[in-house]
């Protein structure tokens, strides 16, 4: 992720001058900041100091330094041993070092200092690239169960990833793949937009290439809020099919749940796009309540659809003298292909939903009095 001007994080210390509103130094200027630089180096160099000993050598190879960082160096503890992560310091503020890295090169350091979220961004592209690191390496986490070294980089830690997903049976391997498709999605547009941000915040350069056409920026900054929101509904996706698999199970509560009573862990706090957009309304309570109860009713109703797809068999037509007796002896002929299929409807879509055979008849029951046409063909009279 390149570092821009106003809105991202400056490269260097001189990038953070240029917003001051200072006259322009002259030559005349410079030469005597250098003279008296030189001559501060010579003098302390002469000195017998151990703690300025080097200073001989900085003298000697001054003319090869080209830029000067402050580093403000912090200690993350993680899983009980501590790991040091650098923020760059510029006149008080830190900049955290992972605004320096594009998204696969973020660590999991990186992420716990995301998702504290003491350091975020306003920015809205910044918002949108932590959000999607945050879910992301979440997801990458949950398949892995454990991240031991928290220095390995997201792309490394998808290698290991695929290694998991491999073992997985073929419907479940594809869904958990179609949640790094959804994410695959929203960093191409991204990275898309990251680079049509900085075409748009040099607009005399831009005017300049594009003089034939004017409103040529008016046009780049609608497109940009279109590809804003395409990579966000991307991110979404990924984000509800990872509650769907049960890839966030222990950041979900109940709409009863306290969680600072139940110690229950949360993706992220105060994240702009994450958390103050609902992006994860899901995991609360009761959204979570809703969705599960649409997913009960799909789940039932898919049964209700396999019992009609074999009562309108041709073998059962014109067969039965009463619907009661249809349903008794019915329910015993499909009872087992029933059972079959809701077993692998189970397996295959990570729920726990069925009906009890015994219950078979009083189901078929209420299927021949809601259809009509059914109960013509399959009632003698």
């Amino acid at each position: 992720m390149r570092i821009k001007n106003k809105q991202k994080k400056p490269d260097n210390i001189t990038d953070q001058f240029e917003k001051l509103e200072r006259p322009d130094p002259t030559e005349a200027d410079l030469k005597l900041a250098e003279k008296n630089f030189r001559a501060f180096l010579k003098e302390m160099s002469l000195q017998q100091s151990p703690c300025i000993s080097e200073l001989h050598q900085i003298k000697t190879t001054y003319k090869d330094i080209k830029e000067t960082k402050i580093l403000t160096q912090i200690e993350i503890v993680y899983s009980g041993k501590s790991y040091p992560y650098n923020f760059l310091n510029i006149r008080g503020t830190l900049i955290p070092d992972y605004l320096h890295k594009e998204i696969f090169q973020c660590n999991f350091l990186d992420v716990e200092i995301m998702r504290a979220g003491t350091y975020n961004s306003k920015n809205s592209i910044i918002q949108l690239f932590t959000g999607i690191v945050i879910i992301f390496s979440t997801c990458i986490k949950s398949i892995l169960v454990e991240v031991v070294d928290p220095t390995i980089t997201i792309e490394a830690s998808l290698q290991r990833c695929q290694e998991i997903i491999d073992t997985y049976e073929e419907d479940r391997h594809k869904s958990i793949l179609s949640i790094f498709e959804y994410l695959a999605k929203a960093i191409d547009i991204y990275e898309k937009l990251d680079l049509l941000d900085s075409f748009i915040e040099d607009p005399e350069g831009a005017k300049k290439q594009y003089k034939n056409e004017p409103c040529f920026i008016d046009k780049l900054k609608s497109y940009r809020e279109s590809m804003y929101i395409n990579s966000g509904i991307h991110l979404e996706q990924a984000i509800n099919e990872c509650i769907a698999l049960g890839l966030f199970k222990q950041y979900q509560r109940s709409s009863t749940s306290n969680k600072k009573i139940e110690n229950i862990p949360v993706i992220c706090e105060g994240h702009t796009l994450l958390n103050n957009t609902k992006l994860l309304k899901k995991l609360n309570g009761s959204s979570l309540n809703i969705e599960g109860n649409l997913k009960k009713k799909h789940n039932f109703e898919a049964i209700d659809h396999k019992i009609l797809e074999l009562l309108k068999q041709d073998k059962f037509k014109n067969k039965y003298k009463s619907k009661n007796a249809a349903a008794e002896k019915i329910a015993d002929e499909i009872a087992k292909e029933i059972e079959v299929f809701m077993n692998n409807d189970r397996n295959n879509n990570n729920h726990n939903q069925y009906i009890k055979l015994e219950n078979l008849p009083t189901r078929i029951l209420k299927l021949i009095n809601k259809n009509p046409a059914l109960y013509e063909q399959i009632i003698h009279k």
